[in-house]
């Protein structure tokens, strides 16, 4: 039988029971692992924090979020799947010391893509049927330096390609038929990368060495310049579907497995960034008929997926 001391230690007891709810009860694990954090750290390979860090709520289409701390982390991931009806990606081959993967475009039948040699400074394009996803023609070796961005002007039915370095001021104009240079110009601004849009007549250009982008009309004379936003990854590439701009930005270098790309409306006003999942280093993005295609250069020449932006968010 209880004494007095006992039976009131009970009724309290109950009471705190009643008045807090019902209380999960601990376990053995759970109580060794408080007594030691580091036994449950053993069992799982996670790190115990001793107090619980909220982690922050970035909005990814404010211009802010680029320059918090950390930001990078947060940034939407884009799925990349293949763009073969076997659901594998396109592989485009090194040929001879042709070997990096530079600009790319289409026309909405065909793509075109460019293999630099390093060496010798000289560029091979290739033509890929989009249906087949067979190469029907290469051309030889252009002059075309870098090569690092090239937009298709389906007015003139003409490629552009612009040489970045070697000449950062030049452009050159490539026919997508025979795929030989047809006419080169020399601009008076530094560019890595081309993009056109038909409708407009307009073209937007990523300036060397810098964030910014600039609108040009027809003539190739400067309607706009925009600073556009720095998150200190290096320039790729310039592309466009007519609503967006888009400008890729690799972390090649600085960086590494850090390939996005930031978007913005032809007013230059920021709309969002979105993040690729990590294949290697980004080269072109590159839209046809409401599909998006993000091409990388692996080391063997490159490789072409298909980009599943949700471009809806934007507009939140």
């Amino acid at each position: 039988m209880l004494n007095k001391k006992w039976k009131k230690f009970l009724l309290l007891s109950m009471a705190a029971v009643m008045l807090c709810g019902c209380q999960p009860t601990s376990t053995e694990d759970d109580d060794a692992a408080n007594e030691n954090p580091e036994a449950t750290e053993q069992q799982t390979g996670l790190k115990q924090e001793t107090e619980t860090k909220a982690e922050p709520l970035y909005e990814f289409t404010d211009e802010a979020f680029l320059s918090m701390k950390g930001f990078i982390d947060y940034i939407p991931r884009v799925s990349l799947s293949g763009v073969k009806e076997d659901g594998q990606f396109f592989h485009l081959p090194n040929v001879e010391d042709y070997t990096v993967m530079q600009g790319g475009c289409t026309d909405g039948e065909y793509m075109y893509l460019i293999l630099e040699n390093n060496t010798l400074d000289l560029d091979m394009l290739f033509k890929v049927d989009m249906n087949t996803w067979e190469i029907v023609a290469q051309s030889e070796g252009l002059p075309l330096d870098h090569a690092n961005g090239m937009g298709y002007n389906s007015k003139l039915d003409t490629l552009i390609v612009s040489h970045n370095t070697g000449a950062v001021n030049d452009i050159s104009f490539v026919d997508p038929d025979t795929l030989k240079i047809t006419d080169r110009k020399t601009l008076d601004f530094g560019i890595y990368g081309i993009t056109y849009n038909e409708e407009k007549d307009w073209y937007a250009v990523g300036i060397s060495g810098s964030s910014a982008f600039a609108i040009l009309d027809s003539n190739f004379v400067e309607l706009g310049y925009y600073e556009g936003n720095d998150i200190g990854l290096a320039n790729q590439s310039i592309n466009t579907d007519g609503k967006y701009i888009y400008v890729g930005n690799s972390g090649v270098g600085t960086n590494p497995g850090v390939e996005v790309v930031k978007i913005y409306d032809w007013t230059g006003e920021y709309k969002g960034i979105y993040r690729w999942d990590s294949v290697s280093e980004q080269e072109a993005m590159i839209s046809c008929n409401g599909v998006n295609y993000v091409t990388f250069y692996t080391g063997n020449g490159g490789r072409v997926y298909k980009a599943e932006l949700d471009l809806e968010a934007l507009e939140k």
